[in-house]
């Protein structure tokens, strides 16, 4: 898959917000952090540590519970500024890189899962209001 392809496929693929411990690894150095959203073609990364852009390395997650932990090739595209002066958590955009079939079936089972998580929980948020017509 070209390289035009997969930026086009990351900036029209879905989002989901999800809460998954993560570690990022290159040669130099290791950070702990979560993954607080995902998509096919990249993660919202947040972690205490000073990341520079364009980093690149790997990432271990485990997207389930039941299963073994995966390892996803990415880099570090951008950065995101905090609101408040104060924040402690620093948070980072992070495209993948050369993911396999089985890992972008992993991806997309999560993102069905957190949707229907949303649906039942907005659901679950409107029942006993009243409605007005």
């Amino acid at each position: 898959m070209s390289e035009d392809s997969n930026k086009k496929r990351a900036r029209m693929s879905l989002r989901a917000k999800v809460n998954i411990r993560s570690t990022f690894e290159t040669p130099a150095f290791k950070v702990h952090g979560s993954v607080m959203q995902l998509s096919e073609g990249g993660m919202l990364f947040c972690c205490q540590e000073e990341l520079s852009i364009n980093t690149r390395g790997i990432f271990m997650m485990r997207l389930f519970a039941d299963e073994a932990p995966v390892w996803v090739s990415a880099e570090v595209i951008y950065r995101l500024e905090e609101k408040a002066q104060n924040a402690k958590a620093r948070r980072y955009g992070v495209k993948f890189r050369d993911l396999s079939p089985s890992i972008l079936e992993m991806i997309g089972r999560v993102l069905r899962s957190a949707r229907l998580k949303e649906r039942y929980s907005s659901k679950d948020n409107n029942e006993g209001e009243d409605r007005q017509d």
